[in-house]
């Protein structure tokens, strides 16, 4: 959306492409449901005032795991930006 591309140009990737694209695509997906399913989250007692079992996840994304929950939001924070500066970059050479 930011790279403002002409909707009419086509993208035609070749079969080497397209075979690399699977099989990465493939591994990551195992490793995502390996991950999922190995994963071993510690029930923490509810208390009557606690309806959602988020609230765990909430205070152990802003506790035990702060500094990567901060650094992923940086690093989309940075790629936001850097395609908006391309994006611009982009749009200034097609004026001129």
């Amino acid at each position: 959306m930011l790279t403002s591309k002409s909707p009419f140009s086509r993208f035609e990737p070749t079969r080497g492409q397209v075979l690399i694209s699977a099989i990465i695509g493939g591994v990551m997906l195992i490793a995502l449901l390996l991950a999922i399913f190995s994963a071993t989250f510690p029930m923490a007692a509810q208390s009557p005032g606690e309806a959602y079992p988020l609230v765990s996840l909430g205070r152990a994304l802003l506790g035990d795991y702060l500094v990567p929950f901060e650094l992923a939001s940086v690093l989309l924070l940075v790629v936001m930006i850097g395609a908006a500066y391309l994006a611009k970059a982009r749009r200034s050479e097609d004026k001129g």
